[in-house]
């Protein structure tokens, strides 16, 4: 792609594409950027201008990034979907990771954007790979894979806990990770909300 990366945003607001574009420039990333704000323009450039990937905001006067959503996977399944919005609603982001988003990004955090677009593509990469595995090592692999453990029944989840400050999964025993990275290991994951330590003292000024 000699002229980039061809993205379309779905985005209302051309100040929040100008922060974008600025982010993906920052890191290097080479891109070609189509804005549409309704769903016939958004038909249009899927039909057209085929891209590489789609951003979209989750709510737009006149379409639902939800329905966008569902209009890239019947129409480009292929190409990674991220959300890159203002608005924070956990069961919004795990309802649209769970339907097949590659990622969510807030706004006020794009500096997570570029991290979010090249695990999109890793993503992408190591399920073609998969999909071209040879079909007598994979079964070898299940062969092993069965044998070196045996089934575990299968339990209730203990609930995750998300930090509304910061955003991300944490535990007592000091793990942290990312909201969308926890909702693709565990999508069946019940999540409560709760200030983590670390938040907690930064709010409380201690050490």
């Amino acid at each position: 792609m000699t002229a980039g990366l061809q993205i379309v945003i779905i985005e209302d607001n051309e100040q929040d594409v100008f922060r974008i574009e600025h982010e993906l420039s920052r890191a290097g990333v080479r891109h070609v950027i189509r804005r549409v704000e309704t769903e016939n323009e958004f038909h249009h450039a899927l039909r057209h201008s085929p891209p590489d990937l789609i951003l979209s905001d989750h709510g737009l006067p006149s379409f639902c990034g939800r329905q966008a959503l569902i209009i890239a996977l019947r129409e480009c399944p292929e190409v990674p979907f991220i959300f890159v919005t203002g608005s924070f609603e956990l069961r919004t982001v795990v309802e649209t990771i769970e339907m097949g988003a590659a990622g969510y990004v807030f706004k006020n955090r794009l500096s997570e954007l570029v991290p979010a677009i090249r695990e999109a593509f890793e993503a992408i990469e190591e399920r073609d790979r998969a999909r071209l595995a040879p079909p007598v090592q994979t079964i070898v692999r299940e062969a092993e894979n069965s044998s070196a453990a045996a089934p575990m029944a299968e339990g209730p989840q203990a609930p995750a806990t998300l930090c509304p400050e910061c955003e991300r999964i944490w535990a007592a025993d000091g793990l942290r990770e990312g909201l969308i990275a926890h909702l693709r290991r565990c999508r069946q994951a019940t999540i409560e909300l709760c200030e983590c330590p670390d938040c907690e003292r930064s709010r409380s000024g201690s050490c």
